[in-house]
């Protein structure tokens, strides 16, 4: 898929490291299921979680066969929600990363952390909520430590104060 600016960001590598980083499925399935979120990016693995609840059929089966022990213990749909949402967390991390990139080539701009503050957010984030960074200063997303199961962290791109 496609940033605003451009750059073409591999699904099926953000679904790589949502598995690696939730392990709700076999390491395999990154390529199929990255298919399916290609096809429908915001309802991609809902889809396929929906469909297990009913009937086991086709992209189902593929889900069911391809869920780990992980996987399993949560449910079906816990662990489908569980991966998109870090899938989609890796892949606005990358849109970030391009974004930053484009606004690294104007004179001025500064990132801003930005955090949603709620029981979902890690100690870490919640400090940083609101810092201004430059652009090749700015820590990584998810933020080293991270313990909660999809970041909700991004970066916020403006000209407006000086940065650390």
């Amino acid at each position: 898929m496609k940033t605003e600016f451009g750059t073409d960001i591999g699904v099926v590598e953000c679904v790589e490291w949502a598995i690696a980083r939730t392990g709700v499925v076999e390491a395999g399935a990154a390529v199929w299921i990255g298919r399916v979120i290609e096809d429908a990016w915001n309802h991609g693995i809902a889809e396929i979680a929906r469909r297990v609840r009913g009937k086991a059929t086709g992209t189902g089966d593929l889900w069911l066969a391809a869920m780990t022990e992980a996987g399993h213990e949560l449910g079906e749909v816990e662990a489908a929600h569980r991966l998109v949402a870090n899938a989609m967390s890796c892949w606005y991390r990358l849109r970030d990363d391009d974004r930053a990139d484009h606004y690294a080539t104007f004179p001025g701009y500064v990132a801003e952390f930005s955090a949603v503050k709620d029981r979902n957010t890690c100690a870490h984030a919640i400090e940083l909520h609101g810092k201004a960074f430059r652009l090749n200063k700015r820590p990584a997303l998810p933020l080293e430590g991270c313990d909660v199961h999809h970041c909700r962290c991004s970066w916020r791109f403006s000209r407006k104060r000086s940065a650390r």
